[in-house]
């Protein structure tokens, strides 16, 4: 009986010595130069975002961080978190930067020095957590359109003026992200955010609203502080459960009600 105990004990000891080797390998980032990247990822069987392959990338500089986006692009079966990898300090420009990578999951950290991140993320159908943002940020219109797998929102730049589009398909999203002053353009922000329910407060700079939460299905309430915005046009269409929305004065609800396309919300808008 004592045999059968000890040769029952050492199993177990086995079993968790290659539990705990198996959970080393998946958590612990592979170091891979860019150069090597593409090559890497050839190698490795398909995989799921699950299990995506944990990659610090290195040997990184200005001249060739975006050939990321060739070898992710070349491999859209092998999905990637980068949260380990760093993108160099300097570059000011992430235009595009991982557009339509489906395997990205999780992106690489960003530095300060970056301005634009016009459409950065965009159709990146597998990211599922956002990086947080540059302090310098201005440019974000379209950056995570059609990433149908974030939930949860970045903490804006204080910088950020163009927001177009921004948020744009992102059917997951269940929380947004507050607005900072600096925002002028809003256009389309969250358009068929279907799971969004609670819109951020709009803040009193901004001067377009088009379509910005057309289809936003679930979408309940709204605050509006800009007293500057003219432009309305089917900011609510398809708004079907929206129950109330606060505005500063008569002229702006007056404004929205005459605009084409925002019957949804007819007789629901309250002047504080």
């Amino acid at each position: 009986m004592k045999v059968m105990q000890k040769m029952f004990f050492l199993a177990m000891l086995v079993m968790a010595a290659v539990f705990v080797q198996g959970c080393a390998r998946k958590d612990a980032p592979g170091s891979i130069d860019v150069s090597k990247l593409n090559g890497y990822l050839v190698s490795r069987p398909e995989n799921t975002p699950a299990d995506a392959y944990h990659i610090k990338i290195t040997g990184l500089t200005a001249a060739n961080y975006k050939s990321i986006r060739d070898a992710l692009a070349a491999n859209p079966s092998k999905y990637v978190d980068l949260s380990a990898t760093k993108l160099p300090d300097g570059i000011t420009d992430m235009g595009s930067c991982f557009k339509d990578c489906s395997a990205l999951v999780q992106s690489p950290e960003i530095p300060d020095s970056v301005t634009n991140m016009y459409a950065c993320f965009l159709g990146c159908t597998s990211l599922v957590q956002s990086p947080d943002i540059p302090r310098n940020a201005a440019i974000m219109a379209h950056c995570f359109a059609g990433c149908t797998s974030l939930k949860k929102p970045p903490v804006l730049s204080y910088d950020v003026v163009d927001m177009s589009f921004c948020f744009n398909g992102c059917k997951s999203l269940i929380q947004a992200p507050e607005i900072p002053n600096s925002v002028r353009d809003m256009s389309g922000c969250f358009k068929s955010c279907t799971a969004l329910i609670q819109a951020p407060v709009i803040p009193g700079h901004v001067n377009n609203m088009g379509i910005c939460f057309e289809g936003c299905t679930s979408l309940k309430n709204v605050q509006i502080l800009t007293e500057e915005c003219t432009l309305w046009s089917y900011c609510f269409r398809d708004c079907s459960a929206i129950e109330r929305i606060e505005v500063p004065d008569k002229d702006i609800r007056a404004v929205i009600y005459s605009a084409i396309g925002n019957e949804a919300v007819k007789g629901k808008i309250k002047v504080r």
